[in-house]
């Protein structure tokens, strides 16, 4: 992950000690000793870092969307950002429960507003675990990223023990910083989920085993134009804003070809009448 932005963004800055604030630099054995400190003090956490141990805890039962939403949720509510104070209580323990009753209400929740959302859980768990099997077939191979337990994210204690506590703070700032992109549109999950899996999607692809955008649009029962559309939109768009370039992600189509695609396509009026034309 090598865009520069509010998700992916290298902190370069090292403090200095507080030892080494208004002395001489010109003296050789004082600029010496800051260069061993300097050495002996871990960089500051790099922000893709910090994003590749959040996505590879949140994958860490595998990217079945209904297992996703009960990490995301149990990390935000253990960050304590507000992130979910907009849920009514009894939403937010279903979200963060483990039981059977919670597990239908968050396979539920993921389907709102959509085609399918009359489905039951149980039909639609195994429409997902169909599409699942079939990707880990095809994957066999697939080098996956080891799991981060939430306690590395969450608990001082957990932390390298060469990691000072002002780092851990700065790696818990950018956690943080992470969840707020995914609640952007709100605490509901059938929102925060989708921008997990979009992020994944283009920047973590072996976490979602490479999955088309119509697989993945098909576990939360969309198609692969809407998908198409959320990546454009809600991360393209979001950075672009920024004034962040050479923002497509790998599995969209450049610049270059959609201008091709826009000058064969002129013309074409298959789509006007809502249907296609012969």
């Amino acid at each position: 992950m090598t865009r520069s932005h509010d998700i992916v963004r290298h902190w370069k800055a090292r403090p200095l000690s507080a030892a080494a604030e208004g002395v001489d630099h010109a003296d050789p054995a004082v600029a010496l000793m800051e260069a061993e400190e300097r050495e002996l003090t871990p960089p500051a956490p790099d922000r893709s870092d910090v994003a590749g141990m959040l996505m590879a805890h949140l994958f860490g039962d595998g990217p079945h969307p209904e297992r996703v939403t009960l990490r995301l949720y149990r990390l935000a509510e253990a960050m304590g950002c507000d992130l979910l104070q907009a849920l009514p209580y009894s939403e937010r323990s279903l979200l963060v429960a483990d039981d059977e009753a919670a597990r239908e209400h968050r396979l539920a929740a993921l389907l709102r507003g959509t085609r399918i959302a009359r489905r039951k859980p149980a039909t639609h768990e195994a429409a997902i675990r169909t599409v699942l099997k079939a990707a880990w077939d095809r994957q066999r191979q697939l080098f996956m990223a080891r799991e981060v337990p939430a306690a590395a994210l969450i608990d001082y204690q957990a932390a390298s023990p060469d990691e000072l506590l002002g780092q851990f703070q700065a790696r818990q700032a950018a956690v943080v910083a992470l969840l707020e992109f995914f609640f952007r549109d709100g605490a509901a999950p059938e929102q925060a989920v989708k921008r997990v899996f979009m992020v994944a999607k283009a920047y973590f692809e072996p976490l979602v085993l490479r999955m088309s955008l119509q697989k993945l649009g098909g576990m939360f029962g969309q198609t692969r134009a809407t998908w198409s559309w959320r990546g454009k939109n809600k991360l393209n768009g979001f950075l672009a804003a920024r004034g962040i370039s050479a923002v497509k992600a790998p599995y969209q189509k450049s610049d270059d070809v959609c201008v091709k695609y826009a000058l064969a396509a002129a013309g074409n009026r298959n789509r006007a009448t809502g249907r296609r034309v012969a």
